[in-house]
């Protein structure tokens, strides 16, 4: 071979290389190809959960690469803790089955029952901020014209939930704590659902819920005789208080309900207690993540799926449509930073959780 074939040989050769290099993809991005995902959620069909799981379901499976086929498969039971049990001891680590729902940080924070894993451990591919969450209740439990400062004034506020140890359910016990409200707690409904049907037959005075479903449901059972008592307020990691613009529409913050009850500024550790509590379960309320170990491709794969699901246009308008607002993405390493929160709660805000939850549960 001459010196001048020899020179165009290796330029061919360089240039194929080169060609590979350019039109070459990340490995995750065909990991899914032929794939079929499973997605738990950890409540029943007609669920809240459910619906946002079809609906990040549906436009994950058009925006991950490879066109899997994703299917939601429901395992209610434990306030989600069966469905995480299973992610965390049984599921395959391949990407094929994933979580998707509301996680309870508080439990873990007082080692609730039920729970054997730790949320650090699992791995997040991103997570849901949803839109808010409000404390309502009638409105004849207040004298007429009169606003939630006067909760409890004649008769305690009687509250009610599905059990202590649900994340929110604790929050809202919190918040009613903080105020230094009148009010007795009554748990153990069998669904949020008869929750509210319970306010509406005057058995319970209020309860709990996210704007989302206070909204369309709320109003439908109560035809208008409900009204919104405080809204919890956003609250960042460093502990910053700011009022919740989308639901101050509906209800005064909880700081200015305290102000009006009390005429100072919310403290004592009741109030922080109560903070900790906002952030640990507001700050991303529903969470895709797979097993601990997960196939870091599947992982990333996922990540930039869930990212441009969410961007999407057709996300946007299934929300709107289905559950009136639309979530903020929370990106993979925040998730993480939030999933690490119960680990890191102080000892004395864990104790308080634990006093709360015994005083409640009697």
């Amino acid at each position: 071979m001459s010196r001048l074939s020899r020179q165009f040989t290796v330029f061919l050769g360089a240039a194929a290389l080169a060609a590979g290099a350019i039109g070459a993809a990340p490995a995750e991005a065909q990991y899914y190809k032929g794939k079929t995902i499973t997605v738990l959620v950890g409540a029943g069909p007609a669920s809240g959960a459910t619906i946002m799981a079809r609906i990040v379901s549906k436009n994950l499976a058009a925006s991950v690469e490879g066109n899997p086929d994703v299917i939601v498969k429901n395992l209610p039971g434990g306030a989600g803790s069966k469905a995480q049990n299973f992610l965390y001891e049984k599921a395959r680590k391949d990407g094929t089955t994933v979580y998707y729902g509301f996680w309870n940080g508080l439990a873990q924070v007082v080692g609730a029952p039920g729970l054997r894993f730790k949320y650090e451990k699992f791995e997040p591919v991103g997570g849901l901020k949803l839109a808010g969450v409000l404390v309502w209740g009638r409105k004849d439990a207040v004298p007429t014209g009169s606003d939630a400062s006067a909760m409890g004034k004649s008769d305690p506020f009687k509250i009610g939930t599905i059990g202590i140890q649900n994340g929110r359910s604790l929050m809202a016990v919190l918040g009613l704590e903080a105020l230094k409200a009148n009010f007795t707690y009554i748990g153990g409904y069998r669904s949020n659902g008869k929750v509210r049907q319970a306010v509406a037959s005057g058995e319970l005075t209020g309860a709990v819920d996210a704007i989302h479903i206070y909204l369309p449901i709320v109003s439908k059972v109560m035809k208008g005789t409900q009204m919104g008592y405080y809204h919890v307020p956003l609250i960042d990691q460093a502990g910053n208080v700011s009022t919740n613009p989308v639901l101050a529409k509906y209800a005064p913050s909880i700081v200015d309900v305290y102000k009006k009850m009390h005429g100072s500024e919310p403290s004592g550790l009741a109030w922080e207690a109560f903070k900790q509590s906002v952030v640990l379960t507001q700050s991303m309320q529903h969470m895709v993540m797979g097993p601990p170990g997960m196939n870091e491709d599947a992982a990333k794969a996922l990540e930039v799926g869930l990212k441009k699901a969410m961007a999407s246009e057709q996300f946007a308008k299934d929300m709107k449509n289905q559950v009136i607002f639309v979530p903020d993405y929370v990106d993979r390493a925040t998730a993480k930073k939030v999933l690490a929160g119960p680990s890191n709660t102080p000892d004395n805000l864990r104790q308080y959780y634990k006093d709360i939850i015994a005083k409640y549960s009697k």
